[in-house]
């Protein structure tokens, strides 16, 4: 999508609509990006303590997260953020 079709498709959208697909986004982390990452971080350590994750689960899907952030797949972060890691199979409804 270009930088045109972008503007074209806020324009008829909310102004808060629209803030907030800028910073869903925005390559920069937000405070409550950080908020949600040390939820994230807690719900992770509880479920590998928990044996809801295991050790490989948990280092690869922090990988992917690693690896997303390095690319500026900042959406596919702010994701995980939202639904946590869940073991291979188990989806999050969108």
């Amino acid at each position: 999508m270009t930088g045109v079709q972008r503007e074209a498709l806020f324009d008829q959208r909310s102004r808060e609509e629209v803030e907030a697909e800028k910073a869903r986004m925005s390559p920069v982390l937000t405070e409550k990006d950080h908020d949600d990452l040390d939820v994230f971080l807690h719900d992770v350590l509880d479920d590998f303590s928990k044996g809801v994750l295991s050790r490989d689960q948990v280092v690869q899907g922090l990988s992917h997260m690693i690896a997303a952030a390095s690319l500026g797949n900042y959406v596919e972060l702010r994701n995980n953020f939202k639904h946590g890691l869940r073991p291979r199979g188990e989806e999050a409804e969108e």
